[in-house]
């Protein structure tokens, strides 16, 4: 009994272990964290970068060839986004659990990737909110007056039309003073916008404008936002600024994030 007892503790000694094994974090020129695991072969399995404050980050996978697999934005602010990782016994990511989540609203975003000891892809599902957004047109064609006393009806005709692609475009206020915005709109081929001012409160997140597209998404940049004034109680001016990570896409949906961070 003592055998099995240390053969499980064994075991599982050395699966809490190889989740730590081949992996080293350093320090960027920017004083951010960079951490790499590595593959069996000492290619890179995956890379997770971080600011110097741990506010944005970056995940991306490798297969052992040094193909990118995915790439995943991560935050510690305006809610949070984050991924949970697990590995083969070769370095390979076996599985990505991805959350991402606003702070205080009601879109949600969470996905598990799963892959084989090769990097190849075998698994993928999602969960979100807002859900998808897909219409089917039926057209029925008229029927003639029967002319003898059984006719048989035609067919209907069924219509796919394109699924729509929704892009949000959301301010996430993470800091503790009440701003206000203008927001320019980008002279592009695709829409016409109009100037927009917001006044957005203290951790607020605010969804201003939602495009709908027929098949992709809007690729054009459409707005860009400025701090017009900060309304703060406090004498000395705060060195407030907008920070703008990558879009974050979830099935038929996209948003684009500004967080406004002291």
């Amino acid at each position: 009994m003592k055998n099995v007892i240390l053969l499980f503790v064994c075991s599982l000694f050395l699966q809490i272990s190889f989740a730590q094994l081949n992996c080293k974090t350093t320090t960027d020129a920017a004083n951010g964290t960079v951490k790499k695991c590595l593959h069996a072969n000492k290619k890179v399995s995956t890379e997770e970068i971080w600011d110097e404050d741990k506010r944005f980050g970056t995940l991306k996978l490798f297969n052992n060839q040094g193909a990118e697999l995915a790439v995943y934005h991560l935050r510690e602010v305006g809610g949070h986004a984050s991924a949970h990782l697990s590995y083969h016994s070769n370095g390979q990511v076996a599985k990505v659990e991805f959350s991402d989540a606003s702070d205080g609203g009601i879109q949600f975003f969470e996905s598990t990737r799963k892959f084989d000891e090769n990097g190849k892809q075998v698994e993928y599902n999602e969960m979100k909110y807002p859900y998808e957004l897909e219409t089917t047109f039926i057209q029925i064609e008229p029927q003639e007056q029967p002319q003898q006393p059984v006719v048989t009806p035609k067919k209907e005709t069924v219509i796919a039309c394109a699924v729509i692609h929704q892009t949000f475009y959301e301010l996430q206020n993470t800091t503790n003073s009440k701003i206000v915005l203008t927001i320019q709109p980008i002279k592009n081929n695709s829409v016409n916008v109009t100037e927009k001012e917001i006044t957005i409160k203290p951790n607020e997140s605010v969804v201003f404008d939602t495009i709908l597209m027929a098949d992709q998404f809007i690729t054009a940049k459409v707005y860009q936002p400025s701090i017009k004034q900060v309304l703060t109680k406090k004498r000395n001016e705060k060195k407030i600024k907008i920070i703008e990570p990558g879009p974050i896409d979830a099935g038929t949906s996209r948003t684009y994030y500004w967080f406004i961070v002291e």
